[in-house]
């Protein structure tokens, strides 16, 4: 299917398609494209129906692209702070730190993070210590006192209890839930 802006007697203006954009635009929607094309060629009508499903796709996307503003460098290196943190969650992470990093006072930080995440950064790191817990847990034969001390928790009850609060159940819990499953 071909697009004709032009022959509708239309011109966009000169930076109407950023070139980012197009390349972005582009890598995103060409699977779509010739799914697209290949259907509108058998002609069917189940073909046709499904080339004018993928081109509402690649218009969806191209208006997703031409609608958001793309992530500058606070939000890239927000980005950069949570894969940190997800590959170190035994690290003592500080807000200072981390705020540091971002090149933001410590209240922008958190604003800034905490919309990006989801949440606030302190709860962010549990939230990954806890999720590596369970991976430990569930696909090793760690005590739950080497889990924690991996983690980082100088006390397993405090660790217990954090694991408990995200997941809904204790550590042993866990692995006794999961042993039966085996």
């Amino acid at each position: 299917i071909h697009l004709d802006y032009c022959s509708a007697g239309l011109m966009p203006p000169a930076d109407f398609w950023p070139l980012a954009w197009i390349a972005r635009a582009s890598a995103r929607s060409s699977a779509l494209a010739a799914r697209s094309d290949a259907g509108y060629r058998r002609g069917d009508r189940l073909a046709l129906r499904q080339a004018e499903l993928c081109l509402e796709q690649i218009l969806g996307l191209l208006w997703e692209d031409a609608s958001s503003p793309p992530p500058g460098p606070v939000d890239a290196a927000l980005d950069d702070i949570t894969r940190a943190i997800r590959q170190e969650p035994s690290r003592r992470w500080t807000v200072d730190e981390l705020a540091a990093r971002a090149s933001l006072s410590r209240a922008q930080f958190t604003r800034r993070f905490t919309a990006r995440a989801g949440m606030p950064p302190a709860r962010y790191v549990a939230r990954a210590r806890t999720d590596r817990a369970h991976q430990l847990l569930t696909e090793t034969h760690m005590s739950v006192t080497q889990v924690a001390s991996t983690l980082g928790y100088t006390d397993v009850g405090h660790f217990s209890r954090q694991y408990k609060k995200h997941t809904g159940y204790s550590p042993g819990a866990a692995r006794q839930t999961l042993r039966v499953k085996r």
